[in-house]
């Protein structure tokens, strides 16, 4: 398996699209190890049997100067581009400074508000001019995602979901599952936000929050291989020894399918 090793300062952007084989393996370390993020093809990847592309993306942008962390996470169906198109979406408004910074001081609930509006938003901007652009230079379906976006500020978190790609939140011997998961997806339409699920919670110093899309828990078809607890286990303070580890779990178990991986520690 060979790693290709990119180290950033303040965000990363990875598309399956530039992984065409179960060999290579993307990773990206995020301002001195905050964060990681890790994308492979799954060795047996019936898609890309037919000349599909991976349809995993994953994203982050993180600002010490603001404390605020951006975590997404997609997964389109059948070859689509949306995946691309959501997380691309994200990732770029926040570095044009349209980073989520207008959260306010110990008001949860006014803040999980906000948080809404702002990826409903970016879902729709998303689906109309980033997903017309991206089609126009690849010619093909859009096809539909699943979608993880987590923002950390201060000690908090928020997000949202939709689809079966996992949330989630604890530290090493201990994790949770945060989201549903569910067979609902992001089409080429636009959004309905009752489709979208929301949440929001605190978020203890050393903890760890981990997106995942569904290769990760499902390293074989439609079976989840992996446990909350067999994830736990190879969690490392280093959010990049722990995407490697989970990377090389997933390959183990089956590594049938694409995953896409952003594992955040947060810091005091």
């Amino acid at each position: 398996m060979h790693w290709n090793k990119i180290k950033t300062h303040t965000h990363c952007f990875l598309s399956g699209r530039d992984f065409e084989t179960s060999e290579v393996v993307g990773l990206c370390t995020i301002e001195d190890d905050v964060a990681a993020l890790a994308l492979s093809v799954g060795k047996n990847n019936r898609f890309h049997q037919i000349g599909r592309p991976n349809e995993d993306s994953v994203g982050a942008v993180y600002s010490g100067e603001k404390h605020l962390f951006l975590g997404v996470a997609a997964d389109s169906h059948f070859g689509g581009l949306m995946s691309d198109a959501v997380v691309k979406t994200f990732v770029d408004t926040a570095l044009e400074g349209d980073f989520p910074g207008f959260l306010k001081d110990n008001d949860a609930r006014q803040n999980l508000a906000i948080f809404k509006n702002y990826v409903v938003e970016h879902i729709n901007i998303a689906l109309g001019t980033t997903l017309v652009h991206l089609t126009t230079q690849n010619p093909g379906p859009p096809g539909a995602t699943t979608l993880i976006v987590v923002v950390v500020w201060n000690d908090r978190f928020y997000f949202a979901s939709i689809g079966d790609s996992v949330l989630y939140y604890g530290g090493q011997g201990s994790l949770r599952i945060i989201n549903p998961r569910e067979n609902n997806y992001l089409d080429n339409h636009r959004l309905n936000p009752g489709m979208l699920n929301f949440g929001t919670g605190e978020i203890n110093q050393g903890a760890a929050i981990v997106l995942a899309t569904d290769g990760l828990p499902e390293c074989i078809y439609g079976v989840n291989t992996l446990t909350p607890r067999d994830i736990a286990a190879k969690l490392d303070a280093s959010p990049t020894v722990s995407v490697g580890k989970l990377v090389e779990l997933a390959f183990s178990k089956g590594g049938e399918d694409n995953l896409g991986l952003v594992v955040y520690r947060h810091r005091e």
